[in-house]
């Protein structure tokens, strides 16, 4: 575990661990993160979402640096708005994807350095629908595109892609359908939440992310404090020093976490920090 006293980096997830049930995050955790950076403390965001679905975050936090996206298959710096690092899924295991999705008829969503693909009548488009009508600078919206159906496995949403994510549908088991995945030597699978399969390249997770920017930017990881509620947060929670699972974690998480802090929609992060860490 960090020494309390040592942390120089503060890692956290988004929805579900920082950002709340009703797409928000506190003014709580807002502002007991932003005391911590001017303190000095590093405050990196993981998450499992396309860089340009978090800019509202990334503002409301204040973070002008590198941030781990796609459940750390991209690093997206906002000060810079360049992408530092990205690792692709190999192109024959992106197609595999595809038509394994074709024909158990289930709905996904690609990510690209430009936007995400999302496949036609996507229950996530929503989801995209209604965070993007709450942004009033166009340059904050989410990148997607709805596919028209007709496609080739040559189009654009199959190329570059370097996650994959296979949405459940109330009613269907994408998990049993992809269990020739899991012995793929090439591809990482991950849940982000109960809606979302995520697949990535094997070398990509937010746990090597977060190795990669501690490289770049200087802290250590023996020192650095993780908070998340998924198993795509399993690999940070295995290379950080101290892993907080909020109270809504999965059983998985919680059962390798340091502590366990309040649920996400009672400002886990700040109570953390304030009560089990005593950093403010």
């Amino acid at each position: 575990m960090a020494g309390l006293h040592r942390v120089e980096c503060i890692v956290c997830d988004l929805d579900s661990t920082l950002v709340d049930e009703r797409h928000n995050i506190s003014r709580e955790d807002i502002e007991t993160l932003r005391t911590l950076e001017k303190r000095g403390v590093k405050v990196i965001l993981a998450t499992g979402r396309h860089y340009s679905f978090i800019r509202s975050f990334v503002d409301m936090l204040g973070i002008r640096g590198p941030v781990c996206t796609s459940s750390g298959a991209l690093i997206y710096d906002f000060g810079k708005e360049e992408i530092l690092q990205v690792i692709e899924i190999p192109r024959q295991e992106v197609r595999d994807l595809v038509v394994c999705c074709q024909l158990h008829g289930y709905h996904f969503v690609t990510h690209t350095r430009e936007k995400m693909y999302c496949t036609k009548g996507n229950p996530r488009i929503r989801f995209m629908q209604a965070y993007n009508a709450l942004q009033k600078d166009a340059r904050s919206r989410a990148a997607y595109q709805e596919l028209n159906g007709d496609e080739g496995l040559d189009a654009d949403y199959a190329q570059g892609v370097y996650k994959f994510s296979v949405v459940n549908v109330t009613g269907q088991h994408p998990f049993e359908s992809f269990a020739w995945a899991v012995k793929r030597e090439t591809i990482n699978v991950d849940p982000s939440s109960e809606h979302l399969l995520d697949f990535s390249a094997k070398e990509a997770s937010k746990g090597q992310g977060i190795i990669d920017l501690s490289r770049r930017l200087g802290f250590r990881l023996e020192n650095t404090v993780a908070f998340g509620d998924n198993g795509n947060d399993v690999s940070m929670f295995e290379v950080v020093g101290t892993g907080i699972a909020v109270e809504n974690a999965v059983e998985e998480l919680k059962r390798i976490a340091s502590f366990i802090t309040r649920d996400c929609n009672h400002s886990g992060v700040s109570y953390a920090i304030k009560t089990h860490l005593k950093l403010l």
